[in-house]
């Protein structure tokens, strides 16, 4: 797979405020916007609603809990407990990486 550079500008503040998101989450914003693309790809449509509200912490709850039954779905399995965000992260990227 040849790689291609996107380059983008950004307000630094949105930059820095999603970056602290996803870093919470594993992920550095490079990673993010990777994943972001290939679930837009994958649903030919925004991976969001563009019409909802802020999401609530109980949202945000299901919404992780259906993505844990998405990747269930797709075969993917962690052979242990993972609790360490660099597991997490390189896992999902292995599997998404296998996808294309």
């Amino acid at each position: 797979m040849v790689n291609s550079l996107v380059q983008f500008r950004i307000d630094e503040k949105i930059k820095n405020d999603a970056s602290e998101v996803y870093e919470r989450l594993g992920l550095d914003l490079s990673s993010a916007i990777k994943l972001f693309l290939k679930k837009t790809i994958r649903l030919n449509a925004l991976p969001f609603d563009i019409n909802s509200d802020e999401i609530d912490e109980s949202e945000l709850r299901q919404k992780k809990a259906l993505a844990l039954q998405e990747l269930d779905k797709m075969g993917f399995s962690f052979s242990h407990d993972i609790k360490e965000k660099d597991e997490i992260y390189n896992a999902l990227m292995e599997k998404y990486e296998s996808i294309n």
